[in-house]
């Protein structure tokens, strides 16, 4: 009975261990990283808290030309003596009466009450509600370049993944044929038909490939950590990549963006920079209106505490409050003029980005029409390399060619094999830097 609980108990632990284990394993293609990144990187996240930290600037804003309304009371001790005042002449009937004395305040009193106000005209008020309301599409601007940055970001990274995963591939296949070869080797040298340099110069060759390999596999590690942290993903996660450099370059051509054109209005840095200059510009009009005057309508009412018997405080007031700006020794003008010139700063610094984009544009259109015909030539060569490999190894076996040329055209054959991959990478990376220009993202 024991052992049959032991075992039922394993049962179990192993199947919960294994749904742990698969609860571990994340499987992503590039879209679905950049999905879940949207939802998880804390950069982005601290984005979206600024838009709403915004949503509540422009209520801030707004509330400030309705009604406000403050409570107050207090309370206070006289130390002194309360003076006292007669009231009304001594009786004539009876000489000896003495005037009534009344007390112009109590020992103890205090006062509660509330105060309206209502701004009735106010030119900061006015352009500062717009300029909230700008600041909220500027905070939804940043949240839409960290969007595109973000969703390059992993792009590349998930790129250079493929890349070094691809580079083990490649000396994993070699380091099998190298392992292939000295064994081989390894018989022949038994039999006599080769010395033993030639088969230690196989287990050099093998020996290189291995710590080459050791070297790959810590770079995919840190590359595959460099993407976990991009998209927010624990490092614990035993994270799996399901697209591939085919997959990505399948569908393109070295003419795809031929007829393009480059929409600036669509650029999120302009987008961002025309914002900029709004924002400068509703500044200069918020400083040009301090020169006007500011009303606002108010409504109090108070009452006291032991009401003394001669009060003449009133307990209900309403009024209204005139502010009319006279002189500020130049204070005000020269901020007018400092307005001025950052409004103008920003709209130096729009064409500046649109030229800059232009000149951007021209140049990765460049790049990309360079590296798609590199990529194409590396493609070729790495088929030719493969070939010679394979016929070298075949005439190697068969006597024909010595070990000299094996390890030569095994490093041919690896060389060609790493430039068509860089290559992939570089297109790959070309055409997202043109994506991104043309606010394809």
């Amino acid at each position: 009975m024991l052992r049959k609980v032991g075992i039922m108990l394993f049962l179990v632990l192993l199947f919960f261990g294994g749904v742990a284990q698969e609860k571990e394993r994340m499987v992503l293609s590039l879209k679905q990283a950049q999905e879940y990144a949207l939802e998880n990187n804390l950069n982005r996240k601290n984005a979206e808290l600024e838009v709403d930290k915004a949503n509540k600037k422009v209520w801030e804003t707004t509330a400030m030309g309705l009604p406000q309304v403050t409570g107050e009371a207090n309370l206070q001790y006289r130390l002194d003596d309360i003076p006292l005042v007669p009231f009304g002449p001594p009786d004539p009937n009876d000489p000896d009466e003495k005037p009534t004395l009344i007390p112009l305040g109590e020992k103890t009193s205090g006062t509660y009450g509330l105060t309206a106000t209502q701004l009735i005209f106010s030119g900061p008020y006015i352009v500062g509600l717009r300029a909230s309301k700008a600041y909220k599409q500027l905070s939804e601007l940043s949240l839409e370049k960290t969007d595109v940055e973000l969703k390059s970001g992993i792009a590349t990274a998930y790129y250079l993944v493929l890349l070094i995963a691809q580079s083990k591939a490649i000396l994993d296949s070699s380091a099998n044929n190298i392992t292939t070869v000295i064994d081989h080797t390894q018989k022949m040298y038994d039999v006599g038909f080769v010395d033993d340099v030639t088969v230690d110069q196989f287990k050099l060759a093998g020996s290189t490939i291995e710590n080459k390999r050791l070297e790959v596999a810590a770079q995919l590690n840190n590359a595959k950590n460099l993407l976990k942290y991009q998209i927010g993903l624990p490092m614990s996660v035993d994270l799996e990549l399901t697209d591939s450099y085919d997959a990505f370059i399948g569908g393109m051509n070295q003419l795809q963006y031929e007829n393009g054109k480059l929409e600036l209005e669509r650029s999120i840095d302009v987008r961002i920079l025309e914002n900029q200059v709004k924002l400068n510009s509703l500044d200069l009009a918020r400083q040009k209106t301090e020169f006007l005057p500011s009303l606002a309508a108010f409504f109090t009412y108070q009452e006291q505490f032991n009401e003394p018997a001669i009060n003449f405080n009133p307990k209900m007031m309403v009024g209204l409050s005139l502010s009319v700006p006279i002189f500020s020794s130049g204070q005000r003008l020269s901020k007018v003029q400092q307005a001025k010139i950052s409004l103008n700063q920003s709209q130096n610094s729009l064409e500046l980005v649109r030229y800059a984009l232009s000149m951007d544009y021209a140049d990765a259109l460049n790049s990309y029409r360079t590296l798609y015909s590199m990529y194409e030539s590396a493609k070729v060569n790495r088929e030719l390399a493969a070939r010679v490999y394979k016929n070298i190894m075949l005439k190697y076996t068969k006597g024909m060619a010595s070990e000299t040329d094996v390890i030569q055209a095994n490093d041919k054959h690896l060389e060609a094999e790493g430039n068509f991959v860089q290559a992939a990478y570089d297109l790959l990376n070309a055409k997202l830097k043109l994506d991104k220009i043309l606010s394809l993202l």
